[in-house]
């Protein structure tokens, strides 16, 4: 009896965990998919360094609740993210591509570690539920987020990374609009990511097209994983718990 008490509690705990959860990711994807569309739809039209801003910066700031189970953790997260939004308005003010680079730097170390504590949270999973499929999908697009700072950081580093059409992407901080190339980065981003590859922009530089490899490579292989985790869940849970046959 005491032990059969002991997996009530233990399944109780786990449902109030998976439902938690289903909220959480529901919410960062969410938020991942409205930032991606205020940034390639509506932010290119509004000349407003505050928009654009909030819509990069969204998922970091939905990334505190999403990590909030751990307190301490989501004290460091809220803390590193106010810092780099700081830092990103200082280097824009006074147009320091190095400050700004290392701001993407750790936007992009941020969005690391947000991947990481969802995969986290997955991996503790033992069945196939909602909050495993969110999870999956908030990876997804984090992804091809981080990659986006990756190229951005390259260009600030190299004007001359990426073409696109016979002009070279341009980076400039000195326009009223200094993110007009942002849209054009994230659609690169997610379309190397999906290895779909249209050509209208193309990286020139080495670093860009290594780059540009290792996320097509990750485009490839992380679809794959993540089906193969959902398949050896479901049949782990057809098959059950180990003696569960037993009586």
């Amino acid at each position: 009896m005491p032990e059969s008490r002991h997996r009530r509690v233990s399944r109780a705990l786990q449902e109030q965990r998976r439902r938690w959860a289903v909220v959480r990711f529901s919410l960062l994807s969410t938020v991942l998919v409205l930032s991606l569309g205020l940034v390639m739809i509506v932010a290119p039209f509004v000349q407003s360094r505050a928009l654009f801003l909030l819509a990069i910066t969204a998922p970091l700031l939905i990334g505190v609740y999403v990590v909030s189970e751990s307190p301490r953790f989501a004290v460091a997260w809220g803390s590193a993210t106010v810092l780099t939004v700081l830092l990103g308005v200082f280097a824009l003010v006074r147009q320091d591509r190095e400050l700004l680079i290392g701001e993407l730097a750790i936007r992009g170390a941020l969005l690391l570690a947000l991947i990481a504590w969802i995969v986290r949270e997955m991996l503790r999973e033992e069945r196939v539920s909602l909050d495993t499929i969110l999870g999956g999908i908030c990876i997804y697009l984090l992804i091809g987020y981080t990659y986006t700072f990756v190229y951005l950081m390259l260009l600030l580093a190299d004007p001359h990374a990426f073409v696109a059409g016979d002009q070279v992407l341009d980076a400039s901080l000195t326009p009223d609009h200094p993110f007009r190339t942002v849209p054009s980065l994230f659609y690169f981003s997610f379309t190397a990511f999906t290895t779909m590859g249209f050509g209208d922009i193309v990286p020139v530089s080495a670093a860009a097209r290594y780059a540009t490899i290792t996320e097509g490579m990750v485009g490839q292989l992380y679809p794959a994983i993540f089906i193969a985790r959902l398949v050896s869940l479901s049949l782990l849970d057809r098959a059950g718990p180990p003696g569960g046959g037993a009586g």
